[in-house]
């Protein structure tokens, strides 16, 4: 999806979608409008880092965009499910590049912040659930925001059921 307000584009994309555009550039040769579109964007974000291991030639392809990127001061951000140190057979030239940047890793939400998550999104498209049913849905929740997010759809598909 690419992204544009008054000063800035933004392109995001998953690493699934780089995957492919890199296979496509290499199978249509078109190289050149793939990188056109990856260094025009002010701010580059892809989501799904950890799928890029063991593919050396997109990384070597994303190890060229993000420092070209970085050389004209632009912005890349990257976004996944692992810090950079738990990505196996990701290559040196691209670790040490995403290493010489702010890598943060965000913990699960305790119980208390994942029952206040609920609450909010709840109420957000207009349910009032009580504390206690947003806690139980907390505690059934074994991981982050993804699932989270995954148990309200299913509260709001219900709610459209019945």
């Amino acid at each position: 999806k690419e992204y544009e307000s008054k000063h800035k584009t933004t392109l995001c994309v998953s690493v699934n979608q780089f995957l492919e555009e890199v296979l496509d550039a290499i199978r249509t040769g078109a190289n050149t409008e793939f990188r056109k579109k990856y260094h025009q964007a002010d701010v580059l974000l892809i989501d799904g880092l950890q799928y890029i291991s063991g593919k050396e030639a997109s990384q070597k392809e994303l190890f060229n965009i993000v420092d070209r990127r970085l050389l004209e001061n632009k912005q890349v951000v990257f976004s996944g499910e692992h810090s950079l140190g738990r990505i196996h057979d990701l290559g040196m030239e691209l670790r040490a590049c995403l290493s010489g940047g702010l890598c943060i890793e965000i913990q699960t939400p305790d119980l208390d912040a994942k029952t206040k998550i609920i609450s909010e999104k709840l109420k957000n498209n207009g349910i009032e659930w009580p504390m206690d049913a947003c806690r139980y849905v907390a505690l059934n929740t074994s991981s982050g925001i993804k699932q989270i997010e995954g148990e309200i759809n299913k509260i709001l598909a219900f709610r459209e059921l019945f």
